[in-house]
């Protein structure tokens, strides 16, 4: 998610449209290749919720995906677009330190099914 951030700041630098655009997919890249990360440590420390962890990941995912969607153009229209793109580097780097706080040891507790 650091890389991620990284590129996306970087493609403001850009002199080019089409070195922005590879800069640009170089973040999108990086970020797709965290997303096994998120799977894996929500099923491995969820243990037998991991389909509710992993329901509620998606949605969170998905609630952060629109709300990208309407707000990149409000910020690049009132701010301007570099502001835009280091509000999503801000938000990746924001990503990448609460991976700090994932403590790979702990399982989520759950309750004990009836007997």
């Amino acid at each position: 998610m650091t890389l991620s951030g990284c590129f996306i700041a970087l493609a403001m630098l850009a002199e080019s449209p089409y070195l922005a655009a590879v800069v640009l997919a170089g973040g999108a890249g990086t970020l797709y290749l965290a997303q096994s990360v998120f799977w894996s440590v929500s099923a491995d420390l969820a243990g037998a919720s991991a389909g509710a962890v992993s329901g509620v990941m998606n949605m969170g995912a998905q609630i952060g995906g629109a709300a990208t969607a309407m707000l990149t153009p409000v910020i690049a229209r009132h701010f301007g677009w570099p502001a835009s793109f280091l509000a999503t580097t801000a938000m990746c780097l924001a990503g990448a330190a609460a991976w700090l706080t994932v403590n790979p040891s702990a399982r989520l507790k759950t309750p004990s099914a009836p007997v």
